[in-house]
């Protein structure tokens, strides 16, 4: 029989995760807590659960040679709802010796200059910079000392179909002619990640001994900056496209009067300056492509029209 993949999410990351390693002959099983999935695939099997429940994580996963991490709470609540989150699906993972595959993100690298790579120092400049950082060092700890086998996927800032962030505002509102929402300064090079790369990721390092006990990058295409992301959208369109954007001092003004935002304020120097990600590490030891950006938008464009 063909091995048994648990992903935890139903999110873009572990949809496109869940893909992957169904064209690759994996039985996959998901879990996220409603039980319904948007355009669910025949062949995954979806359970309703509470992925705080550790026992409940332990039966699910019972037998799954691999185990992916590809959930979050609500942005407002990471300092105390995501480090239980994991250590529940975390705990699953060493009681049944399953492999787990992490999603991450970059916070907790901090501010920095140059390129980004995987191994570069990890100096926190935010609240949830330190509160990723502590979770990644406590996957990296378990690992260590022989608990159980982890590899973990990070990437820059994403979009693509099914994505409720980046696309929907950043791309979505272009589409009814409305203004598109940016970030910081239009100038600055940013590294942009496709959700259907940041899936092929997961599911080669959940599928890949030689991945465990490292951090990975997901292959992205070259940096560009947010005005030449809106020139290619605007061509795609074939229509100029309007954009908004938040500068510190506005995020900090509206973060007094709405949660979210106040959130996205402390990470606003992503996209202040630089911020320019290395990504050649997986793409060398696995072969793996990144989308080409103009592609990707492309794709995404075309997901959102049909799901208008």
């Amino acid at each position: 029989m063909s091995e048994l993949h648990v992903v935890f999410g139903t999110g873009p990351i572990g949809r496109y995760t869940a893909e992957t390693l169904l064209h690759q002959g994996h039985r996959v099983r998901m879990v996220n807590r409603s039980g319904v999935m948007r355009d669910q695939s025949a062949d995954i099997e979806l359970i309703a659960s509470d992925a705080y429940n550790c026992s409940q994580n332990i039966t699910l996963t019972r037998g799954a040679t691999s185990i992916y991490f590809c959930v979050a709470p609500a942005y407002s609540e990471w300092a105390t709802k995501f480090p239980p989150l994991q250590q529940a699906v975390l705990d699953a993972a060493i009681a049944n010796q399953a492999r787990l595959a992490v999603v991450e993100n970059l916070y907790g690298y901090g501010a920095f200059r140059g390129t980004l790579r995987e191994d570069s120092p990890s100096t926190p400049t935010s609240r949830k910079g330190h509160v990723r950082l502590a979770m990644q060092q406590t996957l990296q700890s378990v690992h260590q000392h022989g608990l159980v086998q982890v590899a973990q996927g990070r990437a820059s800032d994403f979009f693509g179909p099914y994505d409720t962030n980046m696309t929907n505002l950043a791309i979505k509102p272009a589409l009814s002619g409305k203004a598109i929402n940016l970030l910081g300064r239009l100038n600055q090079l940013h590294t942009f990640s496709y959700v259907k790369d940041f899936g092929r990721l997961m599911a080669t390092l959940g599928t890949n001994e030689s991945a465990l006990g490292q951090v990975w990058f997901t292959p992205s295409p070259p940096a560009i900056t947010q005005a030449t992301f809106v020139q290619i959208l605007s061509q795609i369109l074939d229509k100029p496209v309007k954009s908004m954007v938040l500068s510190p001092l506005m995020a900090q003004i509206l973060g007094l009067f709405n949660k979210n935002i106040a959130e996205v304020h402390e990470m606003l120097y992503q996209f202040t300056a630089p911020f320019v990600v290395d990504t050649q590490k997986a793409q060398t030891a696995f072969g793996l492509v990144p989308t080409p950006i103009d592609v990707a938008l492309r794709e995404t464009v075309a997901w959102c029209q049909c799901h208008a």
